[in-house]
């Protein structure tokens, strides 16, 4: 199924996405809602929704205002240096262990939303990520289970501010930014996918294809990101897991290529479709340097 979230008379709504034409979910506000649902009220609410097709109460995909897949994640965890060509354009070896970061809720903005530019940088980029919404409750999940928490796959742009990225050792400074981060438009279940572990993956803007690759080129797989990420920490429905981004972006191209001022971007997954967002500055441009002095050293008395 193709799983949407999207307002429905002013309040969030599930529905199932096909042909162009949404189905509402009855009772069920988001993904987390649905994957948490009991089995036999999800199983109704999928009969009343996919008895509405052809169109018989849908709402048509372009006129929909779709929100973000998961309204509240308790968790976003995201993972770097998961592409052998990624790690190769920036210089850094490949990862003993897939290297974590986290991101938060404040960050996320859904399909269709403008992508909010900092005015303390001048160096922000693009990042197109396969996305892993869990489906159910996971605590120290094999390799092989790895499959059976997961309740879909979705989009992101993992939209980093590399000169605050830089700034130390820690990544996480330029990737928490309010407002930065699509993710959507929709959930696909497993079975939506022919091989959902080699997808196509690829990134435009204004036409211009920056990133391309499949996710088969990962350095570890969706089962070993679930098996090692659940080793440390226990995941919850609807949490997000950002897979990592392929070669091709801004920092590392000569000169240079960052995100700018009313530019479209779209990042597209095989087997899912496209996610949409144009980039905007505040009022007033960029204003860099606004970085706290560290305090001067004190001279014991």
């Amino acid at each position: 199924m193709r799983l949407i979230t999207f307002e429905h008379r002013g309040k969030p709504q599930l529905g199932i996405e096909r042909g162009g034409q949404i189905a509402p979910l009855p009772g069920i506000t988001d993904v987390t809602g649905f994957f948490t649902a009991r089995e036999g009220a999800r199983a109704e609410a999928i009969r009343v929704a996919q008895a509405a097709f052809p169109s018989q109460g849908t709402v048509p995909y372009h006129a929909a205002k779709v929100l973000l897949p998961v309204l509240e994640p308790r968790k976003v965890i995201c993972v770097g240096l998961n592409y052998r060509d990624h790690a190769a354009e920036v210089g850094m070896e490949i990862p003993k262990a897939p290297a974590l970061f986290p991101k938060y809720a404040s960050t996320l903005i859904p399909h269709g939303a403008p992508i909010q530019m900092p005015r303390e940088s001048t160096k922000v980029d693009y990042e197109a990520e396969l996305v892993i919404v869990i489906g159910k409750r996971a605590s120290k999940v094999s390799v092989e289970d790895a499959w059976s928490v997961v309740g879909g796959l979705t989009i992101g742009n993992d939209v980093s501010v590399r000169d605050f990225q830089g700034l130390t050792g820690q990544w996480m400074a330029g990737k928490i930014w309010d407002r930065t981060t699509p993710v959507g438009p929709v959930v696909c279940t497993r079975d939506e996918f022919a091989n959902p572990e080699d997808l196509e993956i690829w990134l435009e803007i204004g036409g211009e294809r920056l990133q391309h690759s499949r996710t088969s080129q990962f350095i570890f797989d969706i089962g070993q990101m679930i098996e090692y990420i659940t080793r440390i920490a226990t995941l919850d429905p609807g949490d997000l897991i950002f897979t990592g981004t392929t070669a091709g972006v801004g920092f590392t191209r000569k000169p240079p290529r960052y995100l700018q001022d009313g530019e479209t971007v779209r990042v597209h997954v095989e087997g899912i479709g496209v996610l949409e967002n144009k980039v905007a500055r505040p009022a007033g441009g960029a204003q860099p340097d606004l970085l706290p002095k560290p305090r001067a050293e004190r001279t014991p008395a």
